[in-house]
């Protein structure tokens, strides 16, 4: 069995109309071989208007090829706790998908053909299907994704849906994080209609991704929602800061 080495290290702040609210913890590990897997885990904390903390932890395993293989999405609030596993089988092209909750287990399976992306709620994660598929410079990209609306019970199986990217400039665009001015590529995340268009008043999410796996640095969701990296390390290259 091959070893894992950790490449890289970081942690996000989630902001609410300029007020902290959550923080996102990751690694990313490579297996030690030819063609190795790599391996996102994620932990975000936050804190619950009654006082409580709610705990989410996901792994989120792809293929040499960058293909989703296995992802695993834990939540934990109180006494309440929520397991959901998606896993790929690309000899048949099957999503198996098991959703577990107060002793309750729901299993399902669909075939499917071009899958890019397992949606989760981190943010480390969330730009993964760039790095199977690039975006391109002029035309909007389609990216095909998986989608689960179960949280603390089940309520339907997950759906395949589409994504648009749109690439806002073909120059790395410069951004402020706290007192470093960092080198990103910016695009954007389009909405869909209620027709499942692509919406065309250019609304959409603003985010901003590192050349390292397409980690994104920065992200705006317009309703006030601005996710921001706080650090990001390069662990292989003696602990070094990237910004």
């Amino acid at each position: 069995m091959a070893d894992w080495d950790v490449f890289y290290k970081g942690k996000y702040n989630y902001f609410k109309d300029g007020e902290y609210y959550s923080e996102e913890l990751f690694t990313v590990k490579k297996e030690d071989k030819a063609s190795p897997n790599s391996l996102f885990e994620s932990e975000s904390l936050t804190r619950m208007p009654n006082g409580e903390f709610l705990r989410v932890i996901v792994k989120y395993l792809i293929s040499s090829e960058f293909q989703p293989i296995k992802v695993e999405v834990s939540r934990y609030l109180g006494e309440n706790e929520a397991h959901e596993i998606y896993t790929v089988n690309k000899k048949d092209k099957t999503l198996k998908y098991t959703f577990e909750c107060d002793g309750q287990k729901h299993q399902s399976q669909k075939i499917i053909t071009n899958l890019s992306y397992i949606a989760t709620p981190c943010f480390a994660t969330s730009m993964l299907m760039t790095l199977a598929r690039g975006i391109d410079s002029v035309h909007r990209t389609r990216y095909s994704i998986a989608t689960s609306k179960n949280i603390w019970k089940f309520e339907e199986d997950f759906k395949e849906s589409e994504l648009f990217l749109e690439q806002k400039s073909l120059e790395p665009s410069e951004i402020q994080i706290g007192d470093n001015t960092i080198k990103s590529n910016w695009v954007r995340m389009l909405h869909l209609d209620a027709e499942g268009k692509v919406t065309t008043k250019g609304i959409g999410y603003d985010i901003y991704l590192s050349k390292h796996m397409s980690i994104p640095y920065k992200a705006d969701f317009g309703d006030g929602i601005v996710i921001e990296i706080d650090f990001l390390k390069n662990l292989q290259d003696k602990y070094k800061k990237m910004f």
